[in-house]
Parts: structure tokens; C-alpha cells; sequence
């Protein structure tokens, strides 16, 4: 049996040279490309842009996407749809607990 044995120093070059390997890009989904546009979509907006002229921009820029999904979008990553959701339930919990006025 013929076993293969390395230096420390052979490991050391190699953990050099692969630590800065580049990191292969990741495909993103529609939705998490929208998320990552969000903050420029957002001025947009602010600037006058309708989400119908977004939309066309967008698709025209080869990200298809119709103007529901667009909204849906934008409306969760500036709500923060994960803390959006806990306050709304709490507010509704006060509400319960709040003793009627007589």
C-alpha cells in the first residue's frame, strides 16, 4: 500500500493559496434579487417613479417582474415584514386587555 504524506510546509502553501480563492457566485431568485434593488427601487419612487415604469425598466434590464410582485416586494423589505408582523400582534393583545370605560 502506497500512502501519500504531506509537509507541514506543502499544507501551509496550500492553505495560503486556497484561502483566497474566489467564491463562486451564487444564482439569486427573483425575490432576493428585488430585496437586494430594494434601497434603489425606494428612490425610484421618491424621485416619481410608478411601479408600472419599475417594472418595465426592470424587465427591460432582463429581471422580469410584473408590477403585484414589485409591490409585494418592496412593501416587505421596508416594513420588515419579520418585525411587522410580532407588533401588529401585540397592539391587538393590548387592545384585548384594555378594560372598557364605563
Amino acid at each position: 500500500m502506497n500512502a501519500t504524506t504531506y509537509t507541514t510546509q506543502q499544507l501551509e502553501n496550500i492553505s495560503e493559496r486556497i484561502k483566497h480563492a474566489a467564491v463562486p457566485e451564487q444564482p439569486l431568485t427573483k425575490a432576493q434579487a428585488l430585496r437586494l434593488l430594494a434601497p434603489t427601487l425606494a428612490q425610484m419612487r421618491k424621485r416619481g417613479h410608478t411601479l408600472s415604469s419599475i417594472a418595465a425598466i426592470l424587465t427591460a434590464e432582463g429581471l422580469p417582474v410584473s408590477v403585484r410582485l414589485l409591490s409585494q416586494q418592496l412593501k416587505s423589505s421596508s416594513t420588515g415584514r419579520a418585525t411587522a408582523r410580532p407588533a401588529k400582534a401585540q397592539a391587538q393583545q393590548t387592545q384585548s386587555h384594555t378594560p372598557a370605560k364605563v
